[in-house]
């Protein structure tokens, strides 16, 4: 009765290893796997819309905010590369020329340095 238990038990091993050897092309298993040309999806970055508030880079920068957190600033919104853009620090304080719209996905400000670009309104609140 031993013998026939460990001879089961390496039989069932064997047919176990063995099975999961068997691929190829024409295999029953593969035959409803996607190929090598499968279409991925893949998320990427939403384009942010075109600009909705914008002030003249001539106006009067007169409202002072202060970031609440660190925000990007960026040249031209409909082209943000890492050649143009930057980071705006946590209390930094910008001006911005009008009024700050809340429904501006980007807007106008002049940063600490001096520079006009593009930044986030909602990312600031209004400075002491």
């Amino acid at each position: 009765m031993k013998r026939f238990v460990l001879l089961s038990a390496a039989l069932g091993a064997m047919a176990f290893a063995g099975g999961s050897q068997v691929s190829g092309t024409g295999a029953a298993a593969d035959a409803n796997r996607p190929g090598a040309d499968a279409a991925v999806t893949v998320d990427r970055p939403m384009a942010q819309p075109a600009v909705q508030a914008s002030a003249t880079a001539g106006g009067t920068y007169d409202r002072q905010y202060q970031a609440a957190l660190d925000t990007p600033w960026v040249s031209n919104p409909n082209n943000v590369t890492s050649a143009n853009q930057g980071t705006i620090r946590r209390g930094d304080r910008v001006y911005f020329s009008g009024d700050v719209r809340s429904d501006a996905t980007w807007q106008q400000a002049k940063l600490p340095d001096g520079s006009i670009h593009y930044v986030h309104p909602s990312d600031f609140r209004s400075a002491p």
